[in-house]
């Protein structure tokens, strides 16, 4: 799959797998509501992440 997506992308510098990601079972409404706020909020903290390429020093 990786080389299908770079073949797509023309490159390979960049990577595009999240590493350390972990996946969990969704058991209630509360879990699911906690999960959506933070995927709804989470592009506004791109700028100030690690992982961006844009802040590698």
């Amino acid at each position: 799959m990786t080389r299908r997506v770079n073949l797509i992308r023309y490159h390979s510098d960049l990577p595009f797998w999240q590493r350390n990601y972990y996946e969990s079972i969704i058991r209630d409404e509360t879990h699911l509501s906690n999960i959506k706020e933070y995927i709804g909020n989470n592009p506004q903290n791109w700028e100030d992440d690690a992982e961006n390429p844009h802040n590698s020093s």
